[in-house]
C-alpha cells in the first residue's frame, strides 16, 4: 500500500511540476526531483541504520542528550515507518490544501502533452 501511494504521489507530482512551471524553468522539476530522490534515500536508509544501532545510540546519541545506553537503537523499522508515513499524509494533505493552481484550459494541456519532433523520433525508438 505505501509503495502504490508513494508512486501515485511521484507520478502527481511530475505532472504538477511540468503545469506550475514555465517552459523556461521545467528542467527544474526535474533537478528537484533527483534532490528529493537522493534526500529520501539518505533519510530511509542511512539515517534509519544510524537511529536503529544500538552502539551508535549508545556512544553518540544518548550520552549527547544525557541518556543511558540501552541494549536496541532509538528507533525500530514499525515506529520509523509510522513516523514517515504519517510525515507523508501530513505533508501531501497540506499541499492539498494550501497550494493554489491556475485553471488550464483544454488547449494548455494539450501545449504539455505535446512532444516535438525530435522527441516523437527518441519515443518511436525506445
Amino acid at each position: 500500500m505505501f509503495t502504490f501511494l508513494a508512486a501515485t504521489q511521484d507520478i502527481a507530482v511530475d505532472g504538477w511540476g511540468l503545469t506550475m512551471l514555465s517552459k523556461e524553468k521545467s528542467s527544474w522539476a526535474s533537478i528537484c526531483n533527483n534532490a528529493g530522490s537522493t534526500a529520501g534515500i539518505l533519510v530511509g536508509n542511512s539515517l534509519f541504520l544510524i537511529l536503529e544501532s544500538k552502539n551508535f545510540s549508545n556512544n553518540y546519541i544518548r550520552p549527547f542528550f544525557g541518556l543511558e545506553s540501552q541494549k536496541y537503537g532509538l528507533v525500530d523499522l514499525s515506529g520509523f515507518m509510522h513516523f514517515f508515513g504519517l510525515v507523508f499524509i501530513v505533508s501531501t494533505t497540506l499541499i492539498l490544501f494550501l497550494k493554489q493552481e491556475k485553471i488550464f484550459t483544454m488547449m494548455n494541456r494539450w501545449t504539455i502533452i505535446y512532444l516535438s519532433k525530435k522527441h516523437s523520433i527518441c519515443l518511436i525508438k525506445l
